[in-house]
C-alpha cells in the first residue's frame, strides 16, 4: 500500500504553526517571569525600602528632639525655652506622620509598632515636666530628669527602632531573593534546549 505523502506547503505550514506555538509559550512564560520580578521590585519599594527610610527617619527625629530638650535646660531665657519647644513640637508632628505610614505599610507584627509608638506618646510627658521645670528655672531638675528617665526613654525608643528596621532590612532581603529567583529561572527554551541556555 503506497503510503500518502502530504504536499510540501502543508508540511511547512504545520512546521510553521508549530514553530508560531512554541514562540508564543516562551513569550507567555517569560511575561509570567517578567510580572512576577516586577511584583518582586514593587514590594521591595513599596513596604521594606519605604518602611526602613521612614523609620530611619523617625529615629534622625527623635535625636533631634533629644538634642533640643537638652538645649531648653540649658537655656537662659524665656524666649529660648518657647523656640527649642516649638521645634521639639514640630519634630514630634514629623515622627507622628511617619508613624501613621509605617502602620499602613509595615508587614511584620503590629505588636511592634505599638510598643515603639507608645514608648515615644509616653515620652512626651518626661518632655513637658521637663519644659515646666526650666521655665520655672529650675535647671537642676530638669537636667536630672533628663539624665535619668528622660534618658532610659530614649535608650528604649532607639531598642524598639531598631527592631523595626531590623525586620524591614530583612523583608527587603526575601523579596530580593525572590527577584533573584525569577532572574535566574530558565525559560521554556532553556529548558527545551539546555546546551543553548547559560545563565
Amino acid at each position: 500500500m503506497k503510503k500518502r505523502r502530504f504536499p510540501i506547503s502543508a508540511r511547512m505550514a504545520l512546521s510553521f504553526g508549530m514553530i508560531l506555538v512554541i514562540i508564543c509559550i516562551i513569550c507567555a512564560v517569560f511575561l509570567m517571569q517578567l510580572t512576577r520580578l516586577t511584583r518582586s521590585i514593587e514590594d521591595i519599594y513599596i513596604h521594606p525600602f519605604t518602611i526602613s527610610n521612614t523609620i530611619r527617619g523617625i529615629n534622625s527625629a527623635i535625636l533631634e528632639i533629644h538634642g533640643a530638650m537638652k538645649d531648653i535646660v540649658l537655656s537662659r531665657t524665656e524666649s529660648e525655652i518657647r523656640a527649642f519647644a516649638a521645634q521639639v513640637d514640630t519634630l514630634e508632628k514629623a515622627v507622628l506622620d511617619d508613624f501613621t505610614i509605617v502602620y499602613g505599610r509595615y508587614l511584620g507584627d503590629m505588636t511592634d509598632v505599638d510598643d515603639a509608638y507608645n514608648v515615644f506618646i509616653g515620652w512626651r510627658v518626661i518632655r513637658d515636666e521637663v519644659i515646666e521645670l526650666a521655665h520655672a528655672g529650675n535647671r537642676a531638675e530638669a537636667s536630672a530628669i533628663m539624665r535619668g528617665k528622660g534618658a532610659r526613654y530614649v535608650r528604649l525608643m532607639d531598642q524598639r527602632i531598631r527592631g523595626l528596621i531590623s525586620f524591614a532590612e530583612n523583608k527587603a532581603i526575601s523579596f530580593f531573593g525572590q527577584a533573584d529567583g525569577t532572574t535566574n529561572r530558565p525559560p521554556l527554551c532553556g529548558l527545551l534546549f539546555p546546551e543553548c541556555y547559560h545563565p
